[in-house]
This record gives C-alpha cells, structure tokens and sequence, in this order.
C-alpha cells in the first residue's frame, strides 16, 4: 500500500467529506454535470441520499482511502462495493420504475432515466443468475489522482471477490477503463447515449 495512504471502512461522519470528493471527482463528467447540474440544491440532495444509503445497506461496503501525508487526515478517495447472492426463489427485487421527476429539472431528467434504466437492464442482463460483487462507485480527488489510490480501492474489493469466488461487475464510464482493464475486467457492450456519453458493462470472472 501507498504508505502515506491509509484504507478504512467509511463511517456516517465521513459523509460530508465523501460528497465532497465525489463532486470533485465527477465534475467534469457528462453524465454527471448533464443529469445533476452542481448548482441544482436537487442534485445535492440527490448525491447525499445516495451517498448516505451504503451506510444502511447490509450488502454494502463503504471504504475510504485518507491521505496522511500532511498530518491530519484527508479523505482523498472512497468506493462502495456491493455483494449480491443469488436471491432465493420469490424473493427477487422489481427493478426500480425510474420517472423523469425523480431527478433535477434544471438537468436532464429524460436522458438520466433512460441512463439509469439502461444501466439497470445491463446489470441484470450481465449478472442473472449468478452471486456477484458490484463496484457501485469509485471516486479520488483530482489533486490525488494517478498517485495509485484508485488501484488499492480495486484491490480492497477484489480481495473479497476472490474470497467468495465470485465475479466482478461494474458499468464503467470511459475515464474510468483503463483502470478496470488492468484489473481484468473485460468490456461486455457500449452503450451510447449520444452527447459523448456511453456507458460500458464489465466482467472479471
């Protein structure tokens, strides 16, 4: 491991530090700044929700990576991985029905439905069937980016994912690629929503 960069599990009081490297992370990003415009309090709202619901989820594991380089910690990137058995039979979940007022209207509602159902079909598609670990979200801070942070958060989860014997899956944006291919991922489709934002399902066995 980096050794001025300190791996723990993510608590509730992280929440504020977590939202803000996530908007640092995803703001230059289409999707992002498209369907949840910065200055939308409805995109705040939404990305604390979000945010906020790996701490209820039982399945879910929230890490963040803290840089201690400069004496007091700082919260320089987390990931949320999620493990998902097969459910049991008449115990499968319906997919989410996503309307264009659940999302900020000074956004994009229509194309972040049609993004996050399509996403949802693909993970259902790619996945049906089998237990798997899903990385919901990986984000560093800019100013810590390339200083090898995002591969010990991969390494965090895949050590779990090979404990259990599991694949891997994740819909991976473009900036994002490079980093899951040298972990083994292999891409499975592209999905194009056009305005230079795609989306790509992948795989590690």
């Amino acid at each position: 491991m980096l050794s001025d960069i300190v791996l723990r599990a993510a608590e509730p009081n992280d929440l504020e530090d977590m939202i803000e490297v996530f908007n640092d992370a995803f703001s230059d990003g289409k999707w992002h700044s498209r369907c949840f415009p910065p200055s939308d309090p409805e995109s705040a709202k939404g990305t604390a929700i979000y945010i906020g619901s790996g701490f209820t989820d039982t399945e879910s594991h929230l890490v963040v990576a803290e840089d201690t380089s400069s004496g007091a910690p700082v919260v320089a990137g987390w990931a949320r991985w999620i493990r998902r058995p097969v459910a049991g039979p008449g115990t499968e979940s319906a997919p989410p029905i996503l309307k264009e007022d659940m999302f900020p209207q000074t956004g994009d509602p229509r194309l972040a439905v049609r993004f996050l159902t399509a996403t949802s079909e693909a993970t259902r598609r790619y996945t049906e069937g089998r237990p798997f670990w899903a990385l919901s979200t990986i984000a560093v801070r800019k100013s810590h980016q390339r200083r090898g942070i995002g591969g010990e958060l991969m390494r965090f989860g895949l050590t779990r994912v090979d404990e259990d014997g599991w694949m891997a899956y994740l819909n991976a944006q473009p900036d994002g690629k490079a980093l899951y291919r040298r972990f083994g991922f292999r891409t499975l489709d592209v999905q194009d929503f056009g305005l230079g934002i795609t989306s790509s399902p992948m795989k590690r066995e």
